[in-house]
């Protein structure tokens, strides 16, 4: 048997009670920890907390109402030859900057109010069709509501002994879009309600006919004459206010002169050439005879009327003791009168200063298409002329060309009432009529015939009817 060296056994003892020592040391640590193998912490009481007083509550301020531009006011600029720029907005440096415009080119007032005093002419600005004009872009609230205008004219002469006055007048023909928009013209009568002036707002006077218009976001208030007379030429009038806000003087001195009164039209429209066979050739649909008006408000005046030919959609508006008349034609009217007026999707409220009664829509002439309408209080209240108190009156020319006067193609449907009024009366050639309502030789106005109460359908007309797409495609531009 090997034996080990003396020296290799010390070795090995030395090692061995070496770690003896370690493990003895270990245990006698881990006798020294709780059991339950966390280190306890002696527990310190939460400080008290000091009293106070509750806080004095403020009052909190009204915040005021956030403006920005209206992202969908575009005047597009750009897409004019030339921008001209007027000096300021007197009615002089207006018409030095018009001068120097050509049609497609626009022309730009600048902030702030000015007024218009005396003028020789009858005119005040001259403007050749296809030449734009636009105010100060105005401010408006989060909601789209305008709240500050740019640019502010104001008329502070009385007019009254002039039969026609005129602010802006376009004249000639252009295959360009005429554009006025984003001014506040405020006429005489709201600085002098007791004068009868007769100053008109805007005439287009187009002598061919196909010169296409949009006025937009304008407000005419206290004319006592036209707000806005189209005597030929087409297009849009959206996003206006036409108001007149004194009551006591709404129709001024009718009785005695037509043409004393506030708000005579707040826009008549004229078409050109022939009347369609049918209105299911142009219902729903924008040619060269049409005027769409809206997203307008219009207040206090005998109506807002189309004539000659004219094909007039009014839709999406507010109307408050205003009506819509679809108006008959002398020769010197140019002897045809409306082909048809398309009404829906309008407000109208009778405050009790309606002209000629409590009526909202007064047809004399041609074709109509009146649906989805509100009514408050239009037909309701109470008049001494009972022919006007209803909310739409189908009425006989007095015209003498009966082919042109008929009523023919009416149809009414889904306008709602708020309580008791009238909707329609058939006047002056309803059959078994009185004779202070019938017109000897005239064909009596027949339901089912010549007016109906209902949408039309294939089925029973041979055509159905489409609104024209809303909003308009200039207003979308």
């Amino acid at each position: 048997m090997r034996a080990f060296p003396k020296k290799s056994i010390c070795i090995i003892l030395l090692t061995m009670i070496a770690a003896l020592s370690s493990v003895e040391a270990t245990i006698s640590m881990i006798a020294k920890v709780p059991s339950k193998g966390f280190i306890s912490q002696p527990v310190l009481n939460p400080p008290t907390p000091n009293p106070t007083s509750a806080p004095t509550p403020q009052p909190i301020a009204t915040p005021t109402p956030m403006t920005r531009p209206n992202p969908s006011y575009n005047q597009n600029l750009d897409s004019y030859n030339n921008v001209l720029y007027a000096s300021s907005g007197s009615a002089s440096a207006i018409q030095s900057a018009v001068n120097q415009a050509k049609a497609g080119d626009a022309v730009l007032i600048p902030e702030g109010t000015f007024t218009f005093s005396t003028q020789s002419s009858g005119v005040y600005v001259t403007v050749p069709t296809g030449v734009s004009i636009f105010g100060a872009p105005p401010i408006f609230d989060f909601e789209g509501n305008i709240v500050s205008w740019g640019t502010n004219l104001h008329l502070n002469v009385d007019n009254s002994e002039e039969e026609y006055v005129y602010w802006f007048v376009y004249v000639g023909f252009s295959h360009y879009l005429t554009r006025f928009s984003g001014i506040n013209m405020v006429g005489h009568r709201e600085f002098a309600p007791s004068t009868n002036d007769v100053t008109n707002g805007i005439i287009l006077n187009d002598g061919v006919g196909t010169s296409q218009f949009r006025i937009d976001h304008v407000r005419i208030r206290s004319l006592g004459g036209f707000g806005v007379q189209a005597c030929g030429g087409y297009g849009v009038i959206d996003h206006c206010d036409f108001s007149n806000n004194n009551a006591q003087l709404t129709y001024g001195n009718m009785a005695t002169n037509y043409n004393y009164c506030t708000g005579k039209y707040h826009i008549v429209a004229e078409g050109h050439g022939d009347w369609a066979s049918s209105i299911s050739q142009i219902a729903g649909k924008y040619t060269d005879q049409t005027w769409v008006i809206e997203d307008c408000f219009f207040k206090r005046s005998i109506s807002l009327s189309s004539i000659a030919s004219c094909h007039m959609i009014v839709r999406h508006s507010q109307f408050v003791d205003c009506k819509i008349s679809a108006h008959w034609a002398t020769p010197e009217w140019g002897g045809t009168p409306t082909r048809l007026i398309e009404s829906y999707n309008n407000t109208f409220t009778y405050e009790g200063h309606g002209g000629f009664g409590s009526l909202g829509h007064n047809i004399e002439s041609g074709s109509a298409i009146i649906y989805n309408n509100i009514n408050y209080g239009f037909g309701g209240g109470s008049n001494s002329n009972s022919d006007y108190n209803c909310f739409i009156a189908l009425r006989q020319s007095q015209a003498d060309d009966m082919q042109y006067t008929q009523i023919e193609e009416c149809y009414i449907w889904n306008n709602q009432m708020s309580s008791n009024e009238d909707l329609l009366d058939v006047l002056w050639g309803e059959e078994g009529a009185t004779p202070d309502k019938f017109i000897p030789g005239s064909n009596p106005i027949m339901q089912n015939e010549h007016y109906f109460l209902r949408k039309p359908s294939y089925s029973q007309d041979g055509w159905t009817y489409t609104p024209l797409q809303y909003p308009h495609s200039l207003v979308k531009g």
